[in-house]
């Protein structure tokens, strides 16, 4: 990693130099900026001159500058051109330091810090940074190294390398930035692919299990394209075989929730068991079943005296369009997931993947569940009807919470119609009840709703005196925290 300076002054001697040096990002800094990673980093020692240089990875465009110090006294402040700086001090100086601070600005402003330190005067500059157990076992030289003469490879694997290093990591957009990159490798440097990809598939994974679960689904379904665009395209079945079992190695170590999208799961599964009969596959497979077991469980359905409730007033056809969504056909499902569970041990993978493709069809309708409702009791809901539907709606009201976050929205922004539809009915009295029940929510989605412009824009165009003050009762007991400072 580095080399001591010789004896000679006139010529430039190596002095340190660090493939990649960490940074740490200011606590109370908030940009564009997610991580601080120095590529290239070396001091040079020359006439009595020692100058510190390198590039930070990922540098979004502005005016930004380097700052050398040492005690509390800055030594040297130079521009920082498209991510490089040089910083330069007297050689006695440096040699005599312990540690050394290279602080990173924005138009004045400390955005964060790079430290070295040495343990001996004589000794090398290290980074004062410990690297956490996750990444330590990583070599980030070989990884870009193999990758310096293909420059959009290149960018994208220390993109890769800065977000690997970020203690401020957008998980969502990550497993993206993985899945684009996965596949630019294996199409234009294969062998480097093979490389990277523990790397590759640890970070996936991690993505997945720190993302909020009701945002899963392209997490898991980038996991699953690094097993399936392998299988689909590589005709070396020896090399294929090594990213497979890496596959099931890590999936098995892994908390990943492969019920956010059963149907890419179970085909890289089954493509896996077709390919390679004597592969390991029980492990993860289980994992798989169990995930899906639960997301099963935690399904909301429609109880049966909400359907006995509005059962009278419905069409036939509507009815049976809800009646599919009980604890009753809930219960089916889960009991053919439990004996799924003993199929993996006798090898019937056949009668596994029947029961995966039952569960993810009746999963697929919990998407579509919401949907369905809304759409019966907008076809339904007249003045006489409006009670028993809206009360119908209120008891399932608390299960939205537990919905995929796009489907959350999309009944968020039911309700508010369903409250326009009231007044439109001049059902202003359940429009009351509806506010009330909400009004006892401790979720989000007391917020999501009372704060919607268009749920103030049904009460204001209503006109009641009387709905406007319960309105705004409600709005005003919401707590709007103050914005936090972490990191």
């Amino acid at each position: 990693m580095s080399e001591l300076t010789g004896e000679d002054m006139s010529e430039e001697k190596t002095v340190c130099s660090l493939d990649y040096l960490i940074g740490t990002l200011a606590t109370a800094y908030r940009g564009l900026i997610t991580s601080l990673v120095l590529k290239n980093f070396c001091m040079l020692d020359k006439d009595g001159s020692t100058t510190l240089k390198g590039t930070i990875l990922s540098i979004p465009g502005g005016s930004y500058q380097a700052s050398l110090i040492h005690e509390g006294v800055e030594l040297s402040r130079s521009d920082i051109h498209e991510g490089y700086f040089e910083l330069s001090s007297e050689s006695d100086l440096i040699e005599k330091a312990k540690n050394l601070q290279m602080d990173v600005l924005q138009n004045g402003k400390h955005i964060g810090t790079f430290l070295l330190k040495r343990e001996k005067r004589e000794g090398f500059f290290i980074s004062a940074l410990e690297l956490s157990e996750e990444v330590r076992d990583i070599d980030f030289t070989l990884l870009a190294g193999r990758l310096r003469n293909k420059v959009g490879l290149l960018k994208k694997a220390e993109e890769i390398i800065s977000e690997i290093l970020s203690t401020k990591k957008d998980w969502k957009k990550f497993s993206e930035k993985i899945n684009s990159f996965s596949k630019d490798l294996f199409w234009f440097d294969r062998e480097s692919y093979y490389i990277w990809y523990e790397v590759l598939m640890r970070w996936s994974l991690k993505a997945c299990e720190r993302m909020d679960s009701r945002d899963l689904n392209k997490a898991v379904s980038n996991v699953m394209a690094l097993v399936e665009l392998p299988m689909e395209k590589e005709v070396d079945r020896q090399k294929l075989k090594f990213l497979v079992d890496k596959w099931l190695d890590n999936i098995k170590d892994s908390s990943i929730n492969l019920s956010a999208g059963p149907a890419d799961s179970g085909k890289a599964f089954s493509g896996i068991i077709q390919a390679f009969p004597e592969a390991d596959v029980a492990p993860s497979l289980k994992l798989f079943i169990r995930s899906l077991g639960e997301r099963l469980q935690n399904t909301p359905v429609l109880g049966d005296d909400l359907l006995n409730g509005i059962k009278d007033i419905l069409p036939g056809d509507d009815f049976m369009l809800l009646s599919d969504y009980t604890e009753g056909r809930k219960n089916k499902l889960l009991g053919t997931m439990s004996n799924a569970r003993i199929y993996v041990d006798k090898r019937e993978y056949a009668r596994i993947f029947e029961a995966v493709d039952a569960a993810d069809t009746w999963l697929s309708k919990d998407r579509d569940m919401i949907t369905f409702f809304f759409e019966v009791l907008e076809r339904n809901l007249t003045k006489d009807s409006a009670e028993v539907l809206s009360l119908a709606f209120m008891k399932l009201f608390p299960t939205f919470i537990s919905l995929p976050r796009d489907i959350y929205r999309r009944a968020i922004v039911n309700t508010i119609k369903l409250l326009h539809r009231l007044i439109n009915l001049k059902r202003l009295d359940i429009c009351e009840r509806v506010f009330a029940d909400i009004e006892t929510d401790d979720t989000s989605l007391k917020t999501d709703v009372i704060l919607d412009p268009e749920a103030a824009s049904a009460v204001i165009d209503a006109g009641d005196v009387n709905l406007l003050e319960h309105y705004t009762g409600i709005l005003k007991k919401i707590s709007i925290p103050p914005p936090e400072i972490s990191g």
